[in-house]
């Protein structure tokens, strides 16, 4: 048995829309996510279909080890740096998490190649401005391109 310290279940999304609804001030509300990153001896997201797995790349950011489900944007983001497993099968899950418990050093090292990544390729700017183009598109706005915008 593995003791667990502190199981966190909730929906992201709706984390990010309450922050929406506080234009003042978006991300009080999730500050110190980080902080629960950070503490966590690791990240775990079953997912039965997913297009990013946003909380893993943050888990990752922090340094933290992930076990996920072996699907969609997890799985072209996150297969060297966490331990993924097939969808639905709760028994290889729940193996890849003792796993990280019984080998926490080799977890850590993924996690802090992990971290590596996600500072190459992901950051505020990127992720709001991809945001703003979507949601401009949707909308039927074209917008300048970035050379335009940068002149």
């Amino acid at each position: 048995r593995v003791p667990a310290r502190r199981i966190v279940l909730g929906d992201a999304l709706l984390a990010y829309v309450v922050a929406l609804l506080r234009p003042d001030d978006p991300f009080r509300p999730i500050v110190g996510w980080g902080d629960n990153f950070r503490s966590a001896d690791l990240v775990v997201q079953g997912s039965l279909a997913e297009g990013l797995g946003l909380s893993p790349l943050e888990a990752l950011a922090c340094q933290t080890p992930v076990v996920a489900t072996d699907i969609g944007g997890m799985r072209a983001h996150l297969r060297p740096y966490a331990r993924l497993t097939p969808r639905r099968d709760a028994d290889a899950m729940a193996a890849a998490i003792l796993d990280v418990a019984a080998n926490p050093e080799a977890a850590r090292l993924d996690a802090r190649r992990g971290r590596e990544y996600v500072r190459a390729q992901w950051d505020r700017a990127r992720a709001f401005d991809s945001l703003r183009r979507d949601l401009a598109s949707a909308a039927g706005v074209v917008l300048a391109s970035r050379a335009e915008e940068a002149a």
